[in-house]
């Protein structure tokens, strides 16, 4: 989370930061399967990556934003052990990152 918020701010890619913070998660929920498919989808499981990349505009900023509040609030759950709460703020993510990208596909057309 830090690499990506200082990537973030900086100006720089934030992709490879996004996937290591799903790929930690993977790693720590024990399930060798479940990283094992993170390691094949490398960072192509993270759908921006298979956008145009062009310099980035202030709605590219606050779409990252909202990427990087949503990785804490996954974080946090983690960390309380609140396995709910964590499971409700990664389905959120998921869910908000499908919509962000059919949004982009569409702009993209």
């Amino acid at each position: 989370m830090d690499s990506f918020r200082e990537r973030l701010g900086n100006g720089g890619e934030t992709i490879t930061p996004d996937f290591e913070f799903h790929h930690a998660i993977a790693r720590a929920s024990g399930n060798p399967y479940f990283s094992d498919i993170l390691n094949s989808l490398g960072a192509s499981m993270i759908p921006r990556s298979r956008l145009p990349t062009n310099e980035r505009q202030p709605e590219e900023v606050e779409y990252l934003v909202r990427i990087s509040n949503e990785h804490e609030d996954t974080y946090n759950a983690i960390v309380r052990r609140d396995s709910e709460a964590a499971r409700a703020a990664l389905r959120n993510h998921l869910g908000n990152s499908r919509e962000r990208m059919r949004r982009a596909y569409r702009v993209t057309e």
